[in-house]
């Protein structure tokens, strides 16, 4: 029952999202210190340039829990900035072998 399961984990293990965006991003990763709100929950502020100037902000209970949420608000951009310019690629690659038959 659970095979399944234990087969899709061992496969492709899953990271946390720090270490994850600092794999993926290495020397443009910057955490900010963290804010403390007026509710008492704590803002964390994560910095990238290279692909651009991004700044993503986390807010939870403490600063790990807000840590966390900053690195997933990133990494979920910049997948979303591969997936686009994956397809801005593809959309390229397919214009160039459009007019390639259209020569032919």
């Amino acid at each position: 029952m659970l095979k399944p399961f234990i087969e899709k984990f061992t496969t492709k293990v899953p990271k946390s999202p720090i270490p994850e965006l600092l794999e993926r991003e290495p020397e443009t990763v910057k955490f900010e210190k963290p804010e403390r709100l007026l509710d008492g929950r704590i803002r964390v502020t994560v910095e990238i340039i290279g692909k651009g100037r991004f700044k993503f902000k986390g807010v939870g209970r403490n600063y790990r829990i807000a840590k966390n949420a900053a690195a997933k608000c990133a990494l979920k951009k910049l997948r979303r900035l591969d997936l686009m310019k994956d397809l801005f690629f593809f959309n390229e690659k397919q214009k160039h072998i459009s007019q390639i038959f259209i020569l032919l």
